[in-house]
């Protein structure tokens, strides 16, 4: 399983949707700021369904919209997030710590197993 599949994870546990997890993450990748378009064909959700996922997020303080056209997204910091809900983020934390720290760690090798030929 890839690095953003762990972390969608651990956000659908701290509360996301898979989709909303999803677009958090796509926006994240892009330094914070994507528009509607964007996010639409990186999930490949349909435009009705990004919307219904973007004002989602906007009403749980994940992202917020800004002033330009056509409209974009910015991603809140986890660190902001955590003001709003402290224990929530320190558990993602420490689940995403423990991903990225498994991830890093050599994959052990299988010892070739020795088969027996009786005639």
């Amino acid at each position: 399983m890839e690095l953003n599949k762990y972390i969608q994870n651990a956000l659908t546990e701290f509360g996301l949707t898979e989709g909303e997890a999803l677009l958090y993450i796509i926006i994240l990748q892009t330094n914070g700021y994507a528009d509607a378009t964007y996010l639409q064909r990186a999930a490949k959700y349909s435009s009705a369904g990004t919307y219904k996922i973007l004002n989602s997020l906007i009403n749980k303080g994940f992202i917020f919209p800004n002033e330009s056209r056509p409209v974009s997204y910015t991603a809140v910091s986890l660190d902001e997030i955590s003001k709003k809900s402290p224990q929530k983020v320190e558990n993602f934390a420490e689940q995403l710590e423990n991903l990225l720290n498994f991830q890093n760690c050599p994959t052990p090798r299988k010892e070739p197993q020795s088969t027996k030929i009786t005639i």
